[in-house]
């Protein structure tokens, strides 16, 4: 499957909700402050823009078509995984 944006909003909704439906007092007691709480909700958006992009993402390079300084280049396209 290639990269869906219902699936990532999803995922990104529930983890963001998972943090909006508490209080911020609950957050500063799990965090520390609400600076580190802020900063914890970041990086667990990037993680699972991050982790998309790994499960999701296709890579198709062409086998014929391509050219380099010695000449053209032949061979078979191949489909692949970004990791």
């Amino acid at each position: 499957m290639a990269l869906n944006k219902d699936v990532l909003g999803l995922a990104r909704y529930t983890a963001e909700m998972a943090f909006n439906n508490r209080e911020i007092a609950d957050l500063v007691m799990s965090y520390g402050s609400l600076e580190n709480a802020r900063l914890a909700w970041m990086i667990m958006d990037s993680d699972i823009i991050i982790k998309h992009f790994i499960a999701f993402a296709q890579l198709t390079v062409p086998g014929t078509g391509l050219s380099s300084p010695s000449g053209a280049v032949a061979g078979i396209a191949s489909t692949g995984k970004i990791s």
